[in-house]
Parts: structure tokens; C-alpha cells; sequence
């Protein structure tokens, strides 16, 4: 049994001891470091969470410290002007350093607001650099008070250099001729010079007015609403993610390799495998999905600083035709941009310029799913629906030079004599494509005719089974 004196000495160790831990276990900057990724408690079954984690998972939401991210609470003017800087690639330079040549954040451009906390300081004082923060707002900047749908609309005009900022350095904001006639019945409750402003939000889509047809000014924006506006920015293509941490195609499976979990993303640029993060969030249309099964689905991936895929969006199913229209000829070009083509010449010489679907699938010996290995030239079988070329396979075709004894109905006779590798005829000669040596139709072969053959060979121990794809006549003409 413990004396007194140990007994009284282990509370008093006790005392100091929890307290520590507590602190430990519920301090904002432990959680922050505890992973790369944010994890809120508070977001269960809420309309807003796969926008909120994903920008969590992009890193963005460092302002938001905590385990509980409050979405339904209003945010408020600092956190709004901080997070759409952030997204739009403002980043404040750290203190007292500066890149060889790079203009330094002065910290008296703040000095007009000293009320503006710490964490928040440095993107203020960037937004009054960049004139995102006018003159006349400066002092009058509350950073704590509750952002406003106006607010909002002009921070994120300024931002986005919807207009220009009104008091920036190298831009001037032009006064307009006429005020513009807005797109909301309650206009006439904002100022004339930010009118434009709102106008501009808008026009790109970015806020929308409400059933009614007013905007509500000065109604507050919760956090959520910030998150959701902000990563719709990303889907309108006003911000772009850094490279190399946002990928869209297709899921091909979800594999365990040990302790370790894989994704396989096939896009048409071909195939790549990324871990999973022990903790990934997968959604589809906003509702938390099982990663499990997200194979066959078009998704967005992103990374979180751990290289780890730490959130997918489903975005849509993979289908497989019921009756696709078959085409088989050679390819002309690979056509990548927005919208990638294929343009095919198939075997009666017409040409067929045809979009490829995000989830086309490359089929054949030695196939890859990159379409830039795809080469010009190449006999192919292609299935198209909707529209679209779904599958692409590569032929395994053969060539013979040769030359025409007779063209006969069906049999098309060669000089040289059969042989286990080479033909001596060929049948349904009149089913392939007949071109000259500059790839213009012909109609007829004549006897003597020089020509080169690409064919298939489906059997090659066999004779006779033989599939003439192009002839060639390479006899010049006289």
C-alpha cells in the first residue's frame, strides 16, 4: 500500500501529466500535423461534404483549423478573401524571405487594419497589393464579421480579374458609360458601383440568383456555400489544381497488393497505378460511395501531399453497346485537344472523322491504351456508338509483294508460287481496298500488275484462309 507522501507526489505528477495530453490530443495544430489531410467530424450525411473534403484534400482548407469544420456556421469576410486567394493561386511570401527577384510583401500595406488576426495577416496584405482590397475598404475591413453574398461576389470579381482591381498598380478600373441592367429583381439595393461587379459574378455562372429572381446581397454565406462556390470554380476552369495532383479517367480496378491498396487509372494518354490513402473518401453525385466498387466509372482523383489518392468523384458509368457499328480500315490521323478524333479510311476509301469516347478501350497484340502509339497506316477494327469510338483493336496484318497472273471472279492468281508463309492467291480479292501508289481508289487490276498486298492471316499453318485488307498496285502507269 502507497504512503501518503507517494500517494500525494503521483497526483500532483498526474495533474501536470493530463492537462499535456489533453492539450495534445485536441490542440488545432496537433490535428493539423497528425496528417496531410483534414478530417472534420461534423460533416456526416451533409449536402456539402465531397466539395468540402475535396478541397480539404487539395490542401486548401488550412484556415479552417480543428476537427470540426462548423459548415452551417457563416463565414466570415477574412476567411472568404483567404480561401479564394489561395484557390486562385495567390500565395503570400513567407516572412521575411523573398525570391531572388521577386517583389517582398511589405507588412505596413496592412497597417491601416491592425484588427486583422495573424493567420490571416499576409493574404490581406496581398489582396491590398494585388487592389482587391480598395483604398476606402481597407480600415473599414472586418475580418471577423460574417461575409455577405456582395462580399463575396466582389471578392471573388476582383480575384478572378472579372473587372479590373480598382486601385492595382498596373490596371485601372474604368467607370462604365451606362450602369448594366442586372439579373435580379432586388438590384436596386446595391450600390451603383458595385453593381457591375455583382454583374460580372453572375454572367460566368460562378453565383446564381435565386428561384425568385433576387440575389439577397446582403444575405450571409456559410462555409459550406464558400467551399461549394470555390470548387465550383474549379469545375467552370477559373482556377486550375497544381499539376500532378488532379487526374480524371478511367477506373480500371481497385487491387491489394499486401497491405497496400491500388487504383489503376486508364485515360487516353494509357494506364497508370496509384496508392490509396488509408483513409480515401470516394463520392458519387455528393453521396459517399464505396471505393470498392468504382471500378468501370469516369472519376476525378486527387492527391493529397502524400502522393496518396485521397479523394474520388464517380462521375459516370462505363457502358457497353448492344449492337456498335463496326468499321474496319486503316488510321489517317490521332487528332487530341478538347474533343479527340479518330479519322479512319476504311476499305472503300471513304474517310470517317469520329470522336473517341473517354472510355475507349485499345484491344490487340501488343496494344496499348496511349493512343499516340497509335500509328498512322495501321489496319484496325473499330466499334463506334452513340457516335463515339468505344474500341479500337489493332489488326496483326501481313504483307507480300507480288505480281498479278489474273484477276478472276473471287480469286485474285499471283505469280509466285504457294508456300506455308506466302499465298499464291488470294479470294474475295474484290473486298479489299484497290489503291494506286498515291492511296487513290482503283477500280481494276490488270494482269502483270505490280502490286502489294496487306492481308490477314487468321491460320497461319494453313492455306487458303488468307483475308486481303488493301491491294496496291504499284505498277507506274505509263
Amino acid at each position: 500500500m502507497l504512503s501518503n507522501k507517494k500517494m500525494i507526489s503521483q497526483i500532483a505528477m498526474l495533474a501536470l501529466i493530463i492537462p499535456t495530453l489533453l492539450l495534445c490530443r485536441f490542440s488545432p495544430a496537433m490535428a493539423a500535423t497528425a496528417s496531410s489531410t483534414p478530417i472534420y467530424t461534423d460533416l456526416q450525411n451533409h449536402w456539402a461534404q465531397s466539395r468540402i473534403t475535396r478541397l480539404a484534400t487539395l490542401g486548401w482548407l488550412g484556415l479552417f483549423r480543428g476537427q470540426e469544420m462548423y459548415p452551417d456556421q457563416a463565414a466570415n469576410k477574412l476567411e472568404a478573401l483567404a480561401l479564394t486567394m489561395k484557390a486562385a493561386g495567390f500565395t503570400p511570401a513567407p516572412v521575411n524571405s523573398s525570391a531572388a527577384g521577386k517583389k517582398t510583401v511589405k507588412p505596413a500595406a496592412a497597417a491601416k487594419n491592425m484588427n486583422i488576426p495573424a493567420w490571416g495577416r499576409r493574404y490581406f496584405e496581398l489582396a491590398v497589393e494585388k487592389g482587391f482590397v480598395p483604398d476606402q475598404a481597407q480600415e473599414a475591413f472586418a475580418p471577423e464579421k460574417p461575409v455577405t453574398r456582395l462580399d463575396l461576389a466582389k471578392i471573388l470579381a476582383r480575384t478572378l480579374y472579372l473587372t479590373p482591381p480598382l486601385n492595382a498598380s498596373s490596371l485601372t478600373a474604368e467607370s462604365p458609360n451606362t450602369t448594366p441592367s442586372p439579373a435580379f429583381t432586388d438590384g436596386y439595393l446595391i450600390p451603383a458601383e458595385d453593381l457591375p461587379l455583382l454583374q460580372a459574378v453572375v454572367d460566368a455562372g460562378i453565383m446564381a440568383v435565386y428561384q425568385d429572381g433576387t440575389f439577397a446581397p446582403y444575405g450571409t454565406v456559410t462555409r459550406a456555400e464558400l467551399v461549394s462556390i470555390i470548387s465550383r470554380l474549379i469545375d467552370l476552369g477559373w482556377i486550375k489544381i497544381s499539376n500532378g495532383q488532379q487526374f480524371t479517367g478511367r477506373i480500371a480496378k481497385i487491387a491489394t497488393t499486401g497491405k497496400t491498396r491500388e487504383l489503376e487509372l486508364v485515360t487516353l494518354s494509357g494506364s497508370k497505378k496509384y496508392k490509396l490513402s488509408g483513409r480515401v473518401l470516394c463520392y458519387k453525385d455528393g453521396t459517399a460511395w464505396p471505393v470498392s466498387l468504382s471500378a468501370g466509372y469516369r472519376s476525378e482523383i486527387i492527391l493529397d501531399s502524400k502522393k496518396t489518392v485521397g479523394w474520388i468523384n464517380l462521375l459516370e458509368k462505363s457502358t457497353t453497346a448492344a449492337n456498335p457499328e463496326k468499321i474496319r480500315g486503316s488510321i489517317k490521323s490521332i487528332v487530341l485537344g478538347n474533343t479527340n478524333y479518330l479519322i479512319i479510311n476504311d476499305l472503300f476509301c471513304r474517310d470517317h472523322m469520329l470522336p473517341l469516347a473517354w472510355d475507349l478501350v485499345i484491344d490487340g497484340k501488343k496494344a496499348s491504351q496511349n493512343v499516340k502509339n497509335l500509328k498512322n497506316d495501321s489496319f484496325v477494327d473499330i466499334e463506334v456508338d452513340g457516335g463515339q469510338v468505344k474500341k479500337i483493336t489493332l489488326l496483326d496484318t501481313k504483307t507480300k509483294s507480288d505480281t498479278v497472273v489474273k484477276a478472276g471472279d473471287g480469286t485474285l492468281y499471283l505469280k509466285s508460287k504457294v508456300s506455308k508463309n506466302k499465298p499464291g492467291w488470294l479470294n474475295h480479292w474484290d473486298l479489299a481496298r484497290i489503291v494506286d501508289l498515291d492511296g487513290n481508289p482503283r477500280s481494276d487490276i490488270l494482269p502483270n500488275d505490280k502490286v502489294e498486298i496487306t492481308y490477314l492471316d487468321p491460320f497461319p499453318d494453313e492455306i487458303d484462309d488468307e483475308i486481303p485488307l488493301e491491294i496496291k498496285i504499284t505498277t507506274k502507269k505509263k
